[in-house]
């Protein structure tokens, strides 16, 4: 992505410019690819995280404009965003619709259709901490590294791979209590 290139102190009309023609268009692919691993199965949640990222950039132009990379300062208050929903959330007492109190799940076909059905896998992600959901998605969803998540999260690389490693454990356990078991897992 293009960083701002013009005088040390650039104008805000410049950074408004930058921000419209450059920011916006570029990063919102990615940006929105993200929000969607954050908060999976839930588009409307990940369009309002998308959002509400573009809007802190907006109120922090030069900020955004002067970081060596405006995608990972992107990435990151997403990220924040996303902990600081999921926190909000678990603080509230969960609502059950009566009619899906008396839903019994039924297993796929093949242990291979039900690791690949999303009805099956969304839960599951679900039920993992927004840690290990998160470096889950970024490293096995969005193919990154270790390392390269490691410096998106400001954590060192062996905290992200025991994170990767705990939630595939996890992934795994709440996968085989309804019925997926073996290599299907991963």
């Amino acid at each position: 992505m293009e960083t701002l290139e013009c005088d040390p102190q650039p104008t805000q009309a410049d950074l408004v410019t930058w921000y419209e023609r450059v920011l916006v268009p570029q990063s919102r692919p990615a940006l929105h690819r993200y929000a969607r691993r954050l908060v999976p199965g839930d588009p409307h949640r990940a369009e309002d995280l998308v959002q509400e990222t573009l809007l802190r950039a907006w109120r922090n132009l030069a900020s955004v404009a002067s970081s060596r990379s405006p995608q990972a300062w992107l990435s990151r208050v997403a990220h924040n965003l996303s902990i600081d929903q999921a926190r909000r959330v678990a603080a509230r007492p969960a609502e059950v619709a009566e009619d899906v109190t008396g839903t019994v799940w039924q297993p796929a076909e093949s242990l291979y259709d039900a690791a690949l059905d999303w009805a099956t896998l969304e839960p599951a992600l679900r039920s993992l901490s927004a840690v290990h959901r998160e470096a889950l998605v970024l490293v096995y969803y969005q193919d990154r590294t270790h390392r390269e998540v490691a410096t998106l999260l400001g954590v060192p690389p062996g905290t992200v791979k025991s994170r990767t490693h705990n939630a595939t454990r996890e992934l795994q356990r709440v996968l085989s209590s309804h019925g997926v078991t073996g290599s299907a897992v991963y």
